[in-house]
């Protein structure tokens, strides 16, 4: 068989699939270590940023460390604060705030960075003026040391909004790219371009849920309740 017509054939696969085929014979094991094959099989793997994996390598080499990077669901600090992630509610979070969302208004999210020192900065059109600060979510020591404290990598992320924790953020990776989200039941934070509504990432699509954090949801009402009493 033509290697161009092999090499168009499995330009069609998935990455694990590309190597695979390498068995069949020898003009398939040819082409399947050609760098313009992983090149193009390598493209989904680079829609984001992922600085664990040096983008220079060969790409079969790009792929096999994305891959096996992949079924981390932790974050570094350098990965949280050197992306500017993208962020709405979910419709749980309940209609009052996704009438102040701009990706529920105008479908454009904002966006959020943060910084080592566990402070924040927003973009976007955002009306509301908050504080927002973070740490990991394994810290105790949150509002002592925002950022700071519970070393360098975390699996989740608390926000602390005017002085009060939210739900947890799970950190957890995009289902085909594999590039970093981080949920709760209330909010969604993607360090990629969020996806439209009905373009994936949609709340179906997703996993955590009120009833998974319903003591931090009633926490987070039971202090409302005592900031805003009369």
């Amino acid at each position: 068989m033509d290697p161009i017509v092999i090499e168009r054939s499995l330009a069609f696969l998935d990455v694990a699939a590309g190597g695979s085929n390498a068995s069949v014979s020898k003009a398939w094991r040819s082409v399947c270590g050609s760098w313009a094959l992983w090149h193009d099989l390598s493209q989904p793997l680079r829609k984001w940023r992922n600085i664990a994996v040096d983008a220079k390598l060969h790409p079969r080499e790009f792929c096999r460390l994305s891959v096996a990077d992949a079924k981390r669901t932790s974050l570094t600090r350098d990965e949280l604060c050197s992306q500017t992630w993208r962020f709405r509610f979910k419709r749980a979070a309940g209609e009052e705030w996704l009438a102040v969302d701009p990706y529920w208004t105008d479908n454009n999210p904002a966006t959020i960075t943060f910084t080592a020192d566990g402070t924040t900065e927003r973009a976007g059109t955002w009306e509301l003026e908050v504080e927002v600060k973070w740490r990991w979510g394994h810290s105790r020591a949150a509002r002592r040391a925002p950022g700071v404290a519970g070393g360098e990598s975390g699996s989740s992320v608390r926000v602390v909004v005017d002085g009060r924790d939210v739900p947890t953020l799970k950190v957890a990776r995009h289902p085909v790219h594999k590039g970093f989200i981080m949920e709760s039941c209330w909010a969604l934070y993607t360090a990629f371009p969020m996806p439209a509504p009905g373009q994936g990432l949609d709340d179906d699509d997703l996993s955590v849920s009120v009833e998974d954090q319903v003591d931090e949801v009633d926490e987070w009402n039971r202090r409302a309740r005592t900031v805003f009493a009369p």
